[in-house]
């Protein structure tokens, strides 16, 4: 039997008990040679096991000689270079013993000396099911510092962790290791992601999920707890990329001109065009405050933030419509609900003001990407660096939605004479 056989899983046990035993751990001589004994809760393993140690037997237990064993102390006595190694050495064989009874003890499972001795020796492996391994992954990541990892990225990964655990169970496949997690199971997870869970989600989004289960496997190889990856020659197929939407020249003109008596709309049709004029994100907008985010530098008024979801410093230059908007309501914070109404008001105004593009407070920062690079004419490093982007390759993936206009105004700046009819 192995020892995953009875070690119970984290989605299938949410009444798992801790059960919290006393591990001792002491050293005997035998010829020389040091002897590891374990004891768990008054019982000792039957077999001692050797550590590899030689020291010397004391001569007079009551006066232990420099390079002797000190059996009260557990220790060599002495403070030479041997006797620093070996009492590392036994140090660390006693942590790693008690964290084995430690780990057992977390997953509820009621051990032995014998259990832990075998674990140790390599008789035994104390292996993780792959929703145990993906719970670890999750509390590492949580354990980062924000400047490492945002929060929300952090977010993201559980509820990809949840799917796969729905996934597993939907499946009876709760059990299995990170090294059993084969290309069959992840073709499987793909099926039930896009076909059979409700609701059914598009291929990119499953593809993100199984990428999580490739990340929690690398996390298992770097632990140690396995040896191989079976997702690794295994290609996640990516959904066809679509330019996310924005809104065209006509109607961010119309959205602009439009004045609503109702006090609510208007504050959400301003804090709205300040997104399309700054490509700010939802939480930015929200954390912007002029006397904090607000510098004058050779007469133009720069935004300068970091990114509240990446941390990432990004700068942009206020145009005189912000500035307006922003002076509009006291020239320091704009008057931002919380992001369900803010989407929730803007589907009104969509409706009021027929507008055939969906509005959402993304696609303001997409309109404002596209009118960088079409009617700014900006390239696409300055574009990514207003964004706050970590990359001009997600700039580049999103945003570069080369529309007609610029392809006529390059073409009549470049050729006046060959196209000076458009």
């Amino acid at each position: 039997m192995k020892l995953t056989d009875v070690l119970p899983s984290g989605a299938d046990s949410p009444a798992r008990k801790t059960f919290f035993q006393k591990v001792l751990i002491r050293y005997a001589i035998r010829r020389n040679t040091l002897y590891c004994r374990i004891t768990v809760d008054r019982i000792r393993c039957k077999n001692d096991f050797s550590i590899n140690e030689r020291v010397k037997r004391p001569k007079n237990p009551q006066r232990v000689a420099d390079g002797e064993w000190d059996t009260k102390r557990q220790r060599i006595k002495g403070s030479g270079p041997e006797a620093i190694v070996i009492n590392a050495r036994l140090d660390s064989i006693t942590a790693q013993l008690k964290a084995i009874g430690l780990e057992l003890s977390n997953r509820g499972v009621h051990y032995t000396a014998e259990t832990i001795k075998r674990i140790f020796v390599g008789e035994e492996k104390l292996t993780y099911s792959f929703i145990d391994a993906s719970q670890k992954h999750i509390d590492y990541l949580r354990a980062l510092p924000q400047d490492e990892i945002a929060p929300a990225t952090t977010r993201s990964y559980l509820t990809r962790h949840n799917n796969m655990v729905e996934f597993l169970k939907a499946k009876g496949l709760s059990g299995i290791t990170c090294e059993e997690f084969s290309p069959t199971i992840a073709r499987q997870f793909i099926q039930y992601m896009r076909v059979e869970r409700v609701p059914t989600v598009s291929t990119s989004y499953a593809g993100k999920n199984l990428e999580m289960a490739r990340k929690v496997i690398k996390f298992a190889i770097n632990q140690e707890w396995i040896k191989f990856n079976p997702l690794q020659a295994f290609v996640i197929k990516k959904g066809k990329h679509r330019m996310p939407p924005y809104l065209s020249e006509e109607e961010l003109t119309v959205l602009t001109m439009r004045v609503f008596d109702i006090d609510r709309l208007q504050k959400i049709k301003d804090c709205f065009l300040f997104a399309c004029h700054t490509g700010l994100s939802y939480k930015d907008i929200k954390a912007f405050a002029a006397s904090k985010h607000l510098i004058l530098a050779n007469g133009v008024n720069w935004i300068e933030m970091s990114r509240i979801k990446t941390g990432i410093d990004f700068y942009v230059p206020l145009s005189a419509v912000a500035m307006a908007i922003l002076k509009r309501y006291g020239g320091e914070q704009l008057p931002v609900p919380s992001n369900v109404k803010f989407n929730a008001y803007l589907k009104e105004i969509q409706h009021l003001c027929r507008i055939q593009t969906g509005l959402t407070v993304k696609v303001a920062r997409t309109t404002f990407g596209v009118v960088m690079l079409n009617d700014m004419n900006q390239d696409l490093e300055t574009v990514s660096k207003m964004l706050g982007h970590a990359s001009t390759k997600i700039t580049e993936r999103h945003y570069t939605q080369v529309l007609k206009r610029k392809i006529v105004r390059n073409l009549v700046t470049n050729n006046p004479t060959l196209y000076e009819s458009l």
